[in-house]
């Protein structure tokens, strides 16, 4: 009878000898798995923050940029309508004096009793990254309560990585020019015309001439009457001359226009 040998058996007879599974490697991968977690856990934060603030570590720093103009435009409108600009900068060494001198001298005789000024976000001025142009809306209240709101625009210029205002009097106004002012004006409105109840004007507004005669030398008051009349182009005149006075005055009057 002949025995197969086990496969576990050594040989010399030492009897058998149980196999352990590596484990090494596999200790090493979990070891690998772990630390890309705890990578991943710490970077997360990190990478909220620097997508929250760019131009940090290193980021893109154009949004950065484009907040401080914005930030320079909205200085401007905030100091414009407290008519205090001494918190802003200006191109050219102007200083918050200057320009609030100029601004007093065109804006006084509005009368005005406040003003609100807001701006929107400032746009590159012909492709210029070192100039913007930023809309400002403008409301005055003027004497009686009236508003006058219309829109301007202030440019900015990048000076020394700052934004400084680039002051002209057209920045109060469109069109103004160096040494134009402002002016409130009250003006009555053109009278209108009386009407029936079909619709037919019952008093109109036309012109009314006033012509003063000297008695003492009005040899014929009714022909001078008529001579006026003529000369004025009108249909009829009517002339009175009150008792004891030393002059008299024609009305003219003629057909409605």
């Amino acid at each position: 009878m002949s025995y197969r040998q086990s496969p576990l058996a050594t040989r010399g007879g030492q009897g058998r000898r149980s196999r352990r599974p590596a484990t090494g490697p596999v200790v090493a991968v979990g070891v690998v798995l772990v630390a890309i977690a705890v990578g991943l856990y710490l970077w997360q934060p990190w990478a909220s923050s620097s997508s929250g603030n760019p131009g940090a570590n290193g980021g893109s720093s154009s949004s950065g940029l484009k907040s401080k103009v914005d930030a320079a435009a909205q200085a401007f409108a905030k100091a414009w309508s407290d008519r205090d600009f001494s918190g802003v900068s200006f191109v050219g060494g102007l200083t918050a004096d200057d320009v609030k001198s100029e601004f007093d001298t065109i804006t006084k005789n509005l009368k005005a009793t406040a003003v609100s000024v807001s701006a929107d976000a400032a746009q590159p001025l012909g492709g210029n990254d070192n100039a913007d142009r930023s809309p400002l809306h403008v409301t005055w209240t003027l004497p009686g309560g009236a508003q006058w709101k219309y829109d301007t625009a202030v440019e900015l210029d990048k000076v020394d990585a700052n934004w400084l205002v680039n002051w002209v009097p057209s920045v109060v106004s469109p069109g103004l020019d160096p040494g134009d002012t402002l002016r409130y004006t009250k003006v009555q409105p053109k009278r209108a015309s009386i009407l029936d109840g079909a619709g037919q004007p019952l008093i109109v507004d036309r012109p009314v001439v006033d012509v003063g005669v000297q008695p003492s030398k009005a040899v014929d008051p009714t022909a001078g009457g008529r001579l006026l009349a003529a000369a004025f182009k009108e249909p009829a005149a009517r002339a009175d001359y009150p008792s004891g006075s030393a002059g008299t005055r024609a009305t003219l009057s003629g057909a409605e226009e």
